[in-house]
């Protein structure tokens, strides 16, 4: 302000003192009017995005309520604003009272304390007379600026099929990669798992950026990976991620991501799977194995069955069990998404009890139906009672040649010499024993497991667009060479396309089984 207006407040620059104080005065007014509009607006998209992650079912209580805790209503009211919000792909539609209403008195207290303060300046400087000018300007009076946006954390499992140099460390790796490339979105912390996952942790994240943040998170990942391994494709790494408000607890946070991940494993073409934390979800995650067993116990499941198609015999060979549990609210799960909450050996083999039996059943009542294969858990493998048991129902239900049982190569490399009891007892019978998941060249040699190893079957990663792939054929060649001179068939798993079943043949695969042949079909008998 220029010095001759304050000069004693002459009379002859006090209409332009009055002057320069009005238009000073709109200005604020002006300014805060603003930000308390943009205060209200911030508060609605915050309570869009709530109300936008919202169940069916929990929307017609829960909406309200999230509407008035933000000061919005659902409904017009006397003297509201009509405001519409955007929110995950969604316009949600609230109503406020006008700022004139409900922040008048704010208006109202900041003009006379505006009044005031110009009285006081001009009474000081009147009775004290003129000061000495300094340069220094007065500092502007801070406004109180608008809400931030609620703050939300997200938490990521990582998986990936490739190897990674021993030397390195890859949690520092990725902590400085990570740091780098997603820090804009909120703290970023990463830790290496025993299993292999890598979990990944990003606080105070704002409500709209889960997926962002979940796509960036997988995309430095596999760019991290991609130094290792020049040839990686994106389908290799899958990322599972729970999108939650931090007071959730931690174990439905990390069940959540866990189950996310293998959404994401059992996908195609999606690489990421991200779940939203919600109320209702957490309900869900409360219950645990045992609940998800009872279903079981009241017989509210099905069998599906994925035939294999052998390519000389032109016809199915064999055709795998496929479990699914009917959930109340989830409709059908897999076995592999209810395994997510057991974690006792006595769950794993009650699941894999039920599974055999059924099987037995529906072999009872067709036995014309061919061979079954079962995916029994390895804690039924190495425990030598469900073993007992399980020759005991195949005895009692002669179809020990009708019935064959898959395990994952992984398990056989970690667990050999503690099978080869069991899978010698079920050779005896007759059941027939494979090689499952198999994704590179075998190392176990001649072993005597090898010798009751009825056929190997090729991972769905590693058969899944083969044909654009040099080194993945290469791999599925070596597997055919090192089973022919041990006499055992390979199949696939997965075989979508023409092109794929094609490479695959020319390879020397003896069948395969997939969608291209045929989808799970489901028993002529379900039990409900």
């Amino acid at each position: 302000m220029p010095t001759q207006l304050l000069d004693g407040f002459s009379r002859q620059y006090r209409k332009k003192l009055v002057a320069v104080s009005l238009a000073v005065l709109l200005c604020l007014n002006f300014l805060f009017s603003h930000l308390l509009h943009l205060q209200v607006h911030t508060q609605g998209e915050e309570a869009a995005a709530e109300i936008t992650q919202l169940s069916t079912e929990a929307f017609a209580a829960g909406a309200s309520e999230i509407a008035t805790r933000y000061g919005f209503s659902l409904l017009p009211v006397a003297n509201a604003e009509e405001h519409q919000f955007a929110a995950n792909d969604q316009t949600v539609t609230l109503y406020h009272e006008s700022i004139w209403i409900s922040h008048g008195f704010i208006l109202i207290f900041f003009n006379l304390l505006s009044i005031g303060l110009v009285l006081f300046v001009h009474r000081w400087w009147f009775l004290y007379g003129k000061a000495a000018y300094s340069s220094n300007e007065q500092k502007p009076v801070a406004l109180p600026a608008p809400p931030s946006e609620r703050q939300y954390a997200l938490f990521a499992l990582v998986h990936w099929q490739c190897s990674t140099p021993k030397e390195v460390d890859l949690q520092l790796h990725f902590q400085l990669a990570l740091v780098k490339g997603a820090g804009e979105f909120g703290t970023v912390a990463v830790k290496y798992l025993a299993s292999g996952a890598l979990a990944v942790t990003v606080k105070q994240v704002g409500a709209t950026k889960g997926m962002d943040l979940t796509k960036q998170i997988h995309e430095i990942v596999y760019r991290v990976l991609l130094e290792f391994r020049g040839d990686l494709s994106r389908s290799k790494v899958k990322l599972g991620a729970c999108f939650y408000q931090e007071s959730k607890q931690q174990t439905q946070v990390y069940q959540s991501a866990k189950s996310a991940l293998s959404i994401a494993q059992n996908q195609v073409w999606q690489h990421t799977h991200l779940v939203h934390l919600t109320e209702l979800l957490a309900k869900r995650l409360n219950e645990d194995g045992e609940a998800l067993l009872s279903y079981l116990k009241v017989g509210q499941f099905s069998l599906f069955f994925q035939p294999l198609f052998d390519f000389l015999a032109e016809d199915v060979i064999v055709s795998e069990a496929l479990l699914r549990i009917t959930h109340k609210e989830m409709g059908r799960i897999s076995a592999k998404q209810v395994m997510q909450h057991l974690y006792t050996p006595e769950q794993f083999q009650f699941l894999d009890r039920a599974i055999v039996k059924q099987v037995l059943s529906v072999y009872e009542q067709e036995r014309n139906f061919g061979k079954v294969s079962i995916n029994l858990h390895i804690s039924s493998w190495v425990d030598n009672q469900f073993i007992d048991w399980l020759e005991g129902q195949l005895i009692a239900s002669h179809s020990g040649a009708a019935i064959g049982f898959e395990l994952s190569i992984e398990e056989v490399y970690q667990h050999g010499e503690r099978l080869l009891t069991a899978f010698d007892r079920l050779n005896r019978l007759g059941c027939d024993i494979y090689l499952d998941n198999v994704t590179q060249a075998l190392t176990l040699g001649r072993s005597p497991l090898v010798e009751l190893v009825k056929a190997i079957k090729l991972s769905y990663e590693l058969v899944h667009g083969i044909e654009k792939s040099a080194y993945r054929k290469r791999t599925v060649k070596q597997i055919v060479a090192q089973a022919r001179s041990l006499g055992i068939p390979v199949y696939a798993v997965g075989i979508e396309t023409v092109a794929e079943l094609s490479c695959i043949k020319g390879l020397g695969v003896k069948g395969a089984q997939g969608h291209y042949f045929s989808a799970p079909l489901q028993q002529l008998a379900d039990i409900h």
